[in-house]
């Protein structure tokens, strides 16, 4: 297993328990830095509840728990502030590790959103 990953200016070293944004280091607990670790792994797709805390915890989840709701929301506070990655709540399956769109049509290589709206036909908007 690949004990660094790297998804753009995101930089997820697990062997020396390393998060980087940029040429900003992010602090996390062992739990956040794991729950990063695991959505990165599997960015832009879903991850469920049950697994995250299979492969956080090593427990089975239950139906009421709610420490991967904390630890999770603990986590964005972490991150907030740290473009292009977020973390979305996908309702009733899980989390998913996602790029901003509004970071990223702020990209140099991404058009503008002049550009990409309709021309105007006849005077009517």
């Amino acid at each position: 297993m690949t004990s660094v990953v790297t998804l753009g200016n995101l930089t997820i070293d697990r062997e020396r328990f390393d998060v980087w944004i940029g040429d900003r280091r992010i602090e996390l607990t062992f739990v956040e830095f794991e729950l990063l670790y695991q959505l990165a792994r599997h960015t832009e797709r879903v991850m469920p509840r049950a697994r995250l805390i299979q492969a956080v915890w090593n427990e089975p989840a239950s139906r009421d728990d709610q420490k991967l709701t904390v630890h999770m929301s603990r986590l964005r506070k972490k991150l907030r502030g740290s473009q292009p990655w977020r973390i979305e709540t996908v309702t009733k399956r899980g989390y998913v590790l996602t790029e901003s769109p509004d970071d990223v049509r702020q990209r140099d290589d991404a058009p503008a959103l002049e550009q990409r709206r309709a021309p105007r036909v006849g005077g009517l908007a």
